[in-house]
């Protein structure tokens, strides 16, 4: 189970705390947190071409393929469209929660009275 809070630095993955580059923020109603985390969290192999500011997740057979404001996704070799593109703040890529961690396999949970998402992997 991987946690955060809106506005907070500070995540949960499993029993561990861990200090993010980024707060997690909503933007136009969609979540976003740093990829970095999410992937290395959930034990994803993330890669960075910074030429063409584009990522590479894959994760037990599946993959995304993202790049930096452009809201087309490749997910598994097919074109996905986002309501909202990652983009670079602070240095860190934000992506949106929902649409990475699904794809991924994970149940995402909203909380709207705490402002906090729970991830849970495998989804279930």
């Amino acid at each position: 189970i991987i946690r955060m809070k809106i506005g907070s630095k500070t995540a949960l993955a499993g029993s561990d705390t861990l200090a993010l580059p980024v707060a997690p923020f909503i933007k136009n109603g969609t979540t976003f947190v740093p990829l970095r985390f999410l992937g290395e969290a959930f034990g994803a192999s993330v890669q960075w071409d910074p030429t063409f500011l584009l990522i590479d997740i894959s994760l037990g057979g599946r993959s995304i393929r993202l790049q930096i404001n452009n809201k087309t996704a490749v997910v598994s070799g097919k074109n996905v469209a986002l309501n909202l593109a990652p983009f670079l703040q602070a240095g860190t890529t934000m992506v949106p929660i929902r649409f990475v961690s699904e794809v991924l396999g994970a149940r995402v949970v909203w909380d709207g009275t705490t402002k906090t998402v729970s991830i849970f992997f495998p989804g279930s």
